[in-house]
Order: structure tokens, then C-alpha cells, then sequence
């Protein structure tokens, strides 16, 4: 009997210890303490700046891709900083960690699209350029929330 009072006792206290660990681990990560810590957030605020570049790009998109490339590039890049902050809001660094990487694959996708867009024509180069540049430095700073 002791011995299983025993056990219950090790397993309570390495239930704590892992909550411990995890909250110093959420604690450590800047602006995810609490619901609107995203804000805060470099990355989010990268993302957010992206968002309204592709809407202002998707503007001089040909109407036929209205409905094709540009509403898929808009949803590409309302997801990043939109997974940030669902992250942050989430409460567990696992959830946060789990919304940075739909973020990143996000990333990947818009980049794949504007690709497309340049390859296409549909945009100047440099327009489409630009906006790659910014996307990679987004990416870098997700890639680092990862890590």
C-alpha cells in the first residue's frame, strides 16, 4: 500500500514539474503570455504588413484569376499572421508551436503563388520580387519562433 501511495506521489510530482516546465517554457517565449501578446510579436506584425501588400498586388491581378490565384494567394496570406495569433491565444506552448508551423506551410504556399504570378507575367518582376524579399524575411522570423 505504501508503495502505491508512493507512486501516486512521484506521478503527482512529475505532474507538477511538467507543468512547471511548461509554463517557464511559455513564460520564456515573448508575447504569447496572454490572449493579445501577439500584437507584440515582430513576426505578426511582418505578417499583417504582408497581408495588405498581396490584397494591393491581387488589385492588378487579371480579372480571370479573381477567383483562382488571387483569392488563394490572399488566403495563403491572411493564414500566417492569423495562426500566430490563434497560437498565442491557445494557451500551450505545443498549440502555439502546432500554429507556426500551418504558418510556415502558409508561407511556403504564397511563395509557390507568386512565383507562379511572376513566371505568369501576370505582375512586374520587381513588384513580385519585393514581395518575395519580404516573405523570406517573414519566413526566417517563423522559422525562429519554431526554434
Amino acid at each position: 500500500m505504501s508503495t502505491e501511495q508512493g507512486s501516486v506521489s512521484n506521478k503527482e510530482g512529475n505532474e507538477q514539474l511538467g507543468e512547471q516546465n511548461e509554463n517557464q517554457q511559455y513564460a520564456a517565449l515573448p508575447g504569447i503570455a496572454n490572449e493579445d501578446g501577439f500584437r507584440k510579436l515582430r513576426v505578426w506584425k511582418r505578417g499583417m504588413d504582408l497581408v495588405m501588400r498581396v490584397y494591393d498586388l491581387c488589385e492588378d491581378m487579371p480579372p480571370c484569376e479573381k477567383y483562382g490565384l488571387s483569392a488563394q494567394m490572399k488566403d495563403a496570406a491572411v493564414s500566417m499572421p492569423s495562426n500566430i495569433a490563434e497560437g498565442c491565444a491557445g494557451g500551450t506552448i505545443g498549440l502555439f508551436l502546432r500554429h507556426v508551423r500551418v504558418a510556415c506551410a502558409s508561407a511556403a504556399e504564397l511563395e509557390t503563388q507568386l512565383l507562379i504570378v511572376r513566371h505568369r507575367q501576370f505582375i512586374a518582376p520587381d513588384v513580385v520580387n519585393h514581395l518575395l524579399k519580404s516573405l523570406l524575411r517573414l519566413r526566417k522570423g517563423l522559422f525562429a519562433l519554431r526554434n
